[in-house]
């Protein structure tokens, strides 16, 4: 989801619509080239007219099976995050709504042109920075923003999945750090 609210704050930003500067963005995995990426099945499902069934069907054990599937080898999803993950989502039902939870997949493609047009116009500092253990969003995504954008600076995670945040925080908490300091 944080792609998608980043991609449009830059269309903003290139339309002069916000009011706050954006100083430099700093992205990581996400399926912004949605065509390039490698969905999950319960992804596919959830975006399938048989979304709101697969969504009401959901269970925490389905739902650990998938979230394990996306984490490095190298850090695999720990029992305790799995149940902290499934609390977030459960909180309120909040299982039972997992099809509208992750409508940022369809906004991904309606509005593909503008999000793509913003990574690829956006004046400003834009990085990137890459889990390459990510079944989802693979060095084919990557590489077709790159295609938008070829000078883009990446820092690629040989190690890490699709939430490098969870499996290494601290050197997610670095790269942040740097891109950070570097704009004050």
């Amino acid at each position: 989801m944080g792609t998608s609210v980043a991609t449009e704050l830059l269309a903003r930003d290139i339309e002069g619509r916000l009011t706050a500067r954006l100083a430099a963005v700093l992205l990581f995995n996400g399926s912004m080239i949605l065509e390039r990426a490698s969905l999950t099945l319960a992804q596919k499902l959830l975006r399938s007219r048989l979304g709101p069934l697969a969504a009401h069907l959901s269970s925490e054990r389905s739902f650990r099976a998938q979230f394990r599937r996306i984490f490095s080898p190298a850090h695999p999803l720990t029992p305790e995050e799995a149940e902290d993950q499934w609390a977030l989502l459960a909180h309120n039902r909040g299982q039972r709504i997992l099809d509208r939870l992750t409508f940022y997949l369809h906004e991904r493609v309606r509005f593909a042109a503008r999000w793509h047009g913003a990574l690829r116009d956006w004046p400003g500092r834009l990085e990137l920075a890459w889990g390459m253990r990510d079944p989802v969003c693979t060095k084919a995504v990557l590489d077709a923003v790159l295609e938008l954008r070829p000078s883009t600076p990446v820092v690629r995670f040989t190690e890490l999945g699709h939430y490098p945040q969870i499996e290494e925080p601290d050197t997610i908490a670095e790269a942040v750090t740097r891109i950070a300091d570097s704009t004050t």
